[in-house]
């Protein structure tokens, strides 16, 4: 009955949002891929803000059923409440009615199963879309990661131009999966790209960003306030979407160098006795912890602690993937790692104490910050990166920040509902 209610609600509203696109026709820029997702919307959003009245959503509202509500700028109801449907799609029929005050519509296309991305075809052709990486990901629904690429890629079928970020995105995927006549454009570190990234780090650590088209008529470069290389590719392909709406090089140099990362995105906070805190505790996945562990390694420090938590959804392959990244741990670079979650504990530790690093496993979000409290000397510095669902390692990095007061807005998952949720799991939360 549930299943079939959200089938039918996922209908009406796709139709209704593609009405609306239909009608008023807002430029659609519509984002996937395994990891980046969330970043690279935000980033898009903040960039076109420059030039245009953006519409977006903060969080993932990244299923057919809830990028709708994006559309029409509403919070999506709990299923059984009637009412709230009701006035939802009210909200959507004025909209139509009175007129849509959006020149750009910025939208996230998440998907689970196989033939979710074919549902959001419903919305029309976005404009452009961007697809940020293929990699493990829902692999219980998935299965396996050929399948994961062919869902994503099917986004160029039906979408008028497409750019893809080369250096998450197997070669052979493009080959296999894209017809010769499909529209798309490339992002990545290679030459070969259309558009090229290249990097330098400041003597603060922090990165300087440049991109490059391929015929040398765009260019931008420009420091911003990232760590983290992989940071940059939110921001090298939001700057060829503002480019290709228009935006002046200026602006996107200034978009570059005011852009912050959202909470729990590789920021970097104050934490008690002069701890540095690289906070990427929004979501996991094997390529994002590599990644977030390279840019600590890389990162100037006396002394490097990482907190690592489960990797959540990974289905058959989360054994392999939790060693994998246990193996990218280095002795030589950190003093310290802790591991949060029942697979991190089982499978990435072993593989992290062979490779030669001091571990120590913990139970819960508060075990881990006491940890790594008894063991960090001043100015050391803290990755602390995990999923959601019994990680939560945001809760870790709260009780080592420098202001505990600031925690409901420099944090992920700080609502009253989350933090009910979170005690449920670990009463040992405050």
């Amino acid at each position: 009955m549930k299943r079939a209610a959200r089938r039918l609600l996922t209908k009406i509203f796709l139709k209704q949002a593609a009405k609306i696109i239909n009608k008023y026709n807002p430029t659609v820029v519509a984002v996937a891929g395994s990891v980046g997702k969330t970043s690279t919307k935000l980033a898009i959003a903040k960039f076109l803000s420059e030039d245009y009245k953006v519409q977006y959503e903060k969080g993932n509202y990244n299923v057919p059923l809830s990028v709708p509500f994006v559309v029409t700028g509403q919070r999506l109801p709990s299923i059984y409440n009637i009412f709230g449907w009701f006035k939802a799609w009210l909200v959507g029929q004025k909209i139509l009615k009175d007129g849509y005050k959006y020149d750009v519509v910025v939208l996230e296309y998440g998907i689970d199963h196989i033939g979710e991305m074919n549902q959001f075809s419903l919305l029309g052709q976005p404009d452009i879309a961007v697809i940020t990486a293929v990699a493990d990901e829902h692999m219980e629904f998935l299965k396996d990661i050929d399948t994961v690429a062919k869902e994503e890629l099917s986004l160029v079928k039906f979408s008028k131009q497409t750019i893809i970020n080369m250096d998450l995105v197997d070669q052979k995927y493009i080959a296999e999966f894209l017809e010769p006549s499909a529209i798309f454009e490339t992002v990545g570190k290679s030459k070969l790209n259309n558009y090229l990234l290249t990097s330098q780090r400041t003597n603060l650590g922090r990165l300087k960003l440049n991109v490059k088209s391929k015929d040398g008529k765009f260019m931008v470069e420009s420091e911003t306030h990232m760590l983290g290389e992989h940071s940059l590719t939110a921001l090298a392909l939001a700057s060829v979407v503002a480019h290709k709406l228009g935006l002046s090089v200026t602006k996107i140099e200034q978009a570059i160098n005011n852009y912050n990362n959202p909470p729990g995105r590789m920021n970097v906070l104050d934490g008690i006795k002069d701890l540095v805190i690289i906070d990427d505790t929004y979501n996991a996945s094997p390529v994002a912890v590599k990644a977030a562990l390279d840019a600590l390694y890389s990162t100037p420090a006396q002394q490097r602690i990482a907190l690592l938590g489960n990797m959540n959804e990974l289905g058959e392959i989360s054994a392999e993937a939790h060693r994998q990244v246990g193996a990218h741990c280095k002795a030589n670079k950190l003093e310290l790692v802790v591991t949060l979650g029942k697979d991190a504990n089982k499978y990435l530790a072993p593989e992290a104490s062979k490779k030669g690093c001091q571990v120590v496993t913990a139970e819960s979000p508060v075990e881990a910050a006491r940890i790594i409290e008894q063991f960090m000397s001043p100015k050391s510095v803290v990755l602390a990166k995990g999923s959601q669902n019994g990680v939560y390692a945001e809760e870790a990095v709260k009780l080592l920040l420098k202001t505990q007061s600031k925690a409901s807005s420099l944090l992920v998952r700080q609502s009253p509902s989350w933090l009910a949720t979170k005690k449920a799991q670990f009463p040992d939360i405050d």
